[in-house]
């Protein structure tokens, strides 16, 4: 054969390789489809039946030939109506993800499972994955706005037989800073009645006390008046949170007041059991002055009284005076403190209402606190506060410049801690709601105390009866975005 008719043939030869590859794929394609739709039905009709492993092979089969994402979500559904939520999750977190980590779907479905379970740490990652992937459904939004807020709660009802009266601004039960609540405890002794601690955990201090009296704890120390068994004596120690001495006491005094870090109180009986500012160490502070009676110190300044007859006045840590105002009486926070957040509510002389003043003793006279108040309860430190506040009856919120955050809708309030705020709709039907005024925890419990810094709060439980009352512990906690992590 010439060259002509090689360069004529070639050609040739090249269009049916081509034609012969193109039907063989093409009889390939149509053999793979057929394979996958036959695995699909199968898979379907296993299903139907309940036989639920053989169902779950033919899908794997058939996604082995072709992989779509519907069919990814029809083997989801099987999985979920026989094996469970559970194997489901894990199915959506593993299949659903290598196939498109970024479809809105998959968070949803177990944002979804998690809120039906009340499993709102596992709900809560998984709505903080979906930012991070800024894939965030409708219906996952809202499920987060619906269930951001929630509340550990505690009973201690058994082992309380009565609260604890202190300075705070409810009266009724004193607080510890770091998750506590000083009550007294139905210890049965020979002597009644035992002053204990419970935890968040509703865990009482095997360190009980038959009489006695104790400060709020603050930056994890405080200081008490404790029964001495050895003695069978009040004696004044500096305790730590546990309620275990922390420091020799290095002079009997008479009694010790509230504490913090830097500085707690005591009465001198070497200055007529006047009261004087000392340090851990037990030395002399706020320039070595003594009073007849002082409070502890918020905000750069303590309210202090010089004799019986005086009004309450302020000083600074220097024991200087600040301004030149006095006062009949003030409204303290849980810990005993009156001008923890910088602000604090105080009566002058011939008034019958609430004022709010700064720290410098300047009457705030802006938005609706220039008009003063019926009743209040004084600010807690830390983020998210606003004052419950009382006018014509009704109570409502404000800031520490005065101006009306939450209306005064209320039949009684709590002041705000952590965005927080205990709300009363009559005398017996307590809730909180957050400082948008949106109801955050529903009126579930028949009466609510002031809240600590952390959130954590002394409720009455729901199973109170008017002639037995019922107590726990709850925090209440928002779910916050800080710093989202990447999906693992």
């Amino acid at each position: 054969m010439d060259s002509k008719q090689n360069k004529l043939l070639f050609p040739i030869i090249i269009v049916l390789l081509f034609v012969l590859a193109g039907y063989q794929l093409f009889s390939g394609a149509i053999k793979k489809n057929k394979l996958y739709t036959d695995a699909l039905t199968q898979a379907r009709e296993y299903a139907d039946k309940g036989l639920v492993d053989k169902s779950l092979e033919q899908y794997k089969l058939a996604l082995s030939y072709k992989t779509t994402y519907e069919i990814l979500k029809e083997e989801g559904t099987v999985i979920r109506q026989y094996k469970g939520d559970n194997s489901y999750i894990e199915f959506l977190n593993a299949d659903m993800t290598d196939f498109n980590e970024k479809d809105p779907f998959i968070y949803e479905q177990i944002g979804d499972i998690y809120a039906d379970q009340e499993s709102w740490d596992q709900f809560f990652t998984n709505y903080y994955n979906a930012v991070y992937l800024k894939e965030v459904s409708t219906k996952l939004q809202d499920l987060y706005n619906k269930n951001q807020w929630q509340y550990n709660e505690n009973n201690i009802s058994g082992q309380v037989t009565d609260l604890y009266s202190t300075y705070n601004a409810a009266g009724k039960a004193l607080f510890w800073s770091k998750g506590g609540v000083v009550n007294i405890n139905g210890k049965k002794d020979e002597n009644g009645k035992s002053l204990c601690f419970a935890d968040l955990k509703g865990v009482f201090s095997t360190q009980c006390f038959k009489e006695g009296d104790i400060w709020p704890v603050v930056d994890g120390f405080t200081t008490a008046r404790l029964f001495d068994e050895s003695t069978s004596t009040i004696k004044p120690q500096l305790v730590n949170g546990g309620l275990s001495a922390v420091s020799q006491n290095l002079k009997t005094y008479t009694a010790f007041g509230g504490a913090n870090k830097t500085l707690f109180l005591a009465q001198d009986p070497d200055k007529d059991n006047r009261w004087v500012y000392l340090d851990d160490e037990f030395a002399q502070q706020v320039g070595g002055k003594d009073f007849f009676e002082a409070r502890m110190f918020g905000g750069g300044i303590a309210n202090v009284r010089e004799n019986e007859d005086s009004k309450w006045t302020f000083i600074n840590q220097n024991g200087n005076s600040v301004g030149d105002k006095s006062f009949e009486e003030i409204k303290y926070d849980a810990n005993g403190v009156a001008a923890s957040d910088g602000v604090f509510f105080a009566k002058e002389e011939n008034n019958s209402d609430w004022c709010l003043y700064t720290s410098k003793l300047d009457k705030v006279t802006g938005g609706v606190a220039g008009k003063c108040f019926e009743d209040v309860e004084a600010f807690i430190p830390g983020q998210g506060s606003y004052a419950a506040v009382e006018q014509d009856g009704k109570w409502g919120f404000i800031d520490a410049t005065g101006n009306l955050k939450i209306p005064f809708d209320y039949a009684g309030a709590h002041s705000c801690a952590n965005d927080a705020c205990g709300v009363g709709k009559n005398s017996t039907s307590w809730g909180f709601v957050n400082t948008d005024n949106e109801m955050i925890i529903d009126y579930d419990f028949p009466e609510t105390y002031q809240m600590q810094p952390n959130g954590i709060a002394l409720v009455q439980s729901s199973d109170s009866t008017p002639t037995l009352k019922s107590f726990a512990l709850i925090q209440v906690i928002r779910y916050t975005i800080k710093q989202p992590g990447k999906k693992k």
